[in-house]
C-alpha cells in the first residue's frame, strides 16, 4: 500500500525524506488522501489530479445496506470483491483531510464526468482551512473535454516538473 511505499523510500539512502510528494490521480487522488492522513509528517507535499474522493459516497449509494454488496462487482471489466466495499464503507475522505497541513495541489476537469467539482471546491476549502497560510493550497481547473484530454496531460506533467521548484518555494518563502 501507498502508506508502505512512503516508509520504504523515506528510509531509503538516496532520498530525501524531508521532500516527499504523494501524487495521486483518480482512485490514486483518494488512496493519497487517506495515506497523507495516516502519515502526515512523512509527506511535504500533496497533488491530486482529478481526485475520486467521492469514491466511498458512490459505492454507499450503490450498495446502501451491506447485505446489498455481492461478492464481486465489475466496474470497466475489473473484478473488485465484496472486501474492498466494506473496507470503504465508512471512509470519509473529507475529515481525513483535516490531518494534512502541507502544501496541496488539487487539478481538477471542469467537466469530469466522475469526478466533482463541488467535491474538489469542498478539499480546498478544508485544506485552506487547515493550513496557517492560503498560499500553500493551489487549485487548477483544466477545460476537459474529451478532445482536450491528451492535452490536459501534458500541461499537467509541464504542472508537474516545475512544480517542486516554483510552486514550494512559493510556499515556503512567504
Amino acid at each position: 500500500d501507498l502508506i508502505a511505499i512512503v516508509n520504504y523510500f523515506k528510509n531509503h539512502p538516496d532520498v530525501d525524506a524531508s521532500r516527499i510528494v504523494l501524487i495521486g490521480e483518480s482512485q490514486g487522488g483518494l488512496a493519497s488522501v487517506l495515506a497523507s492522513a495516516a502519515m502526515p509528517e512523512e509527506e511535504s507535499q500533496l497533488v491530486l489530479i482529478f481526485p475520486a474522493i467521492c469514491i466511498p459516497d458512490n459505492w454507499n449509494q450503490r450498495y446502501p445496506n451491506v447485505s446489498d454488496i455481492p461478492e464481486v462487482t465489475k466496474l470497466w471489466n475489473v473484478p473488485m470483491g465484496r472486501r474492498f466495499f466494506m473496507e470503504i464503507r465508512d471512509l470519509d475522505p473529507f475529515k481525513e483531510m483535516t490531518k494534512f497541513e502541507k502544501p496541496v495541489l488539487i487539478v481538477q476537469g471542469d467537466k469530469d464526468p466522475v469526478v466533482s467539482m463541488e467535491d474538489s471546491q469542498r478539499a480546498v476549502g478544508l485544506y485552506k482551512k487547515m493550513n496557517k497560510r492560503e498560499n500553500m493550497i493551489e487549485f487548477i481547473i483544466y477545460d476537459n473535454t474529451k478532445e482536450n484530454y491528451k492535452i490536459i496531460e501534458n500541461e499537467i506533467d509541464k504542472e508537474m516538473m516545475n512544480y517542486d521548484i516554483e510552486y514550494k518555494s512559493k510556499c515556503y518563502s512567504s
